[in-house]
């Protein structure tokens, strides 16, 4: 069984701003990995070379997830609406 390529498509400073992009995309069912040299994690690094975390995707979503990237830093995102039944228990 041939598994598909994961390619970088984010750089970001520290592990915790890449955790918060896989969450996104995952939210939007496009599987991500991050990675952050284990040297810069154990000393809780987060700029320079070893602060540096990267963002993996599959090969074949790459497009998808680089649209979805583009919309979060674009401030296009927005949350769904509630749906009817819930409206009313908001008051």
């Amino acid at each position: 069984m041939m598994t598909e390529k994961y390619l970088p498509i984010y750089s970001t400073n520290g592990l915790n701003n890449a955790i918060l992009i896989k969450s996104l995309l995952t939210s939007f069912n496009i599987p991500a990995k991050t990675y952050q040299e284990s040297a810069g994690v154990a000393m809780g690094l987060v700029s320079g070379p070893l602060g540096q975390a990267f963002v993996y995707v599959p090969e074949s979503l790459v497009a998808d997830a680089k649209t979805v990237i583009q919309a979060y830093e674009n401030n296009e995102l927005a949350a769904p609406d509630a749906p009817e039944e819930t409206k009313d228990d908001l008051d």
